[in-house]
């Protein structure tokens, strides 16, 4: 495409699996690594919990900024639910760009993985905290 909108990409390089479904596995991934919570698991499993968190992966691409230079840029949408009448807490959004420094692909993955750990830090404990204040107002 030309003109306003351009789609470009990486020649030669390919994710492991579908933006959504990596960062799905790297939020659960975070939820564990945290130790507060005593089980943590992704929406397909059927279980009985106290609350759901539902992600939008909204962005997960390389943008130009205003003054031209590429970003890494990650936009998570969360909503985290009460359960079991899935009653709205709070809802939301998350969003980093980081800087890529050359076009080298191992550069655009370093800048990824800073934008998605800032993101998934703060989606981890906004949840934590929402959860917890919900909790003790019960």
């Amino acid at each position: 495409m030309s003109g306003q909108f351009r789609v470009e990409y990486y020649a030669d390089v390919e994710w492991t699996d579908t933006a959504p479904a990596m960062v799905q596995l790297l939020l659960i991934q975070s939820f564990q690594n945290t130790g507060r919570l005593p089980f943590v698991a992704s929406s397909r499993q059927t279980l009985a919990t106290d609350f759901l968190l539902l992600s939008n992966l909204r962005k997960f691409q390389v943008e130009k900024d205003p003054s031209g230079t590429p970003q890494a840029t990650v936009v998570l949408e969360a909503t985290l639910l009460r359960m079991p009448r899935r009653t709205s807490v709070a809802t939301a959004r998350f969003e980093k760009a980081t800087a890529v420094s050359s076009d080298s692909s191992e550069a655009v993955t370093a800048a990824f993985d800073a934008s998605l750990g800032d993101v998934m830090r703060r989606v981890v404990d906004w949840t934590l905290g929402q959860g917890s204040a919900v909790a003790a107002a019960s």
